[in-house]
């Protein structure tokens, strides 16, 4: 699960043109990156059948998208958020990790999740490519 941290901030471009502060969550082969939009959103006024008008009170929200890129300046790809209609991460991550055949059977097995993104890019730098990954710490 990915929670609040101390860990540094960049200035990273999400998509073509778009640039946001995300945090890093790791660093080696491929990094992977959180960006967390927070707020509340506005109260809504909605009609009844009586002719009333009622308010619904706003709602706290927190969504949570994950970026992974491979190398200094490998491309940003967006592996999906914790929101419902989000892009399906077990299709995106055994498409990005194409490269690591075992990584993807246990994506595709379900042993590593949505929830376990951190440990996918780990397995991914460390047994997949013989590189050093630097864990940052929360």
């Amino acid at each position: 699960m990915i929670g609040k941290s101390h860990l540094p901030n960049i200035y990273l471009e999400t998509k073509k043109g778009y640039f946001n502060v995300v945090r890093e969550l790791e660093i080696g082969t491929v990094n992977l990156y959180v960006l967390e939009q927070t707020g509340y959103s506005a109260p809504m006024f909605v009609g009844s059948a009586n002719g009333q008008m009622n308010m619904m009170h706003g709602n706290y929200y927190d969504i949570k998208n994950l970026y992974v890129s491979k190398g200094v300046n490998g491309e940003v790809t967006h592996l999906g958020s914790n929101q419902l209609f989000s892009k399906n991460f077990k299709n995106a991550a055994s498409d990005y990790f194409a490269d690591c055949p075992e990584l993807v059977t246990k994506i595709q097995n379900k042993e590593f999740k949505k929830k376990h993104v951190r440990d996918i890019v780990k397995f991914y730098n460390l047994q997949c490519n013989n590189q050093h990954v630097v864990v940052l710490k929360k």
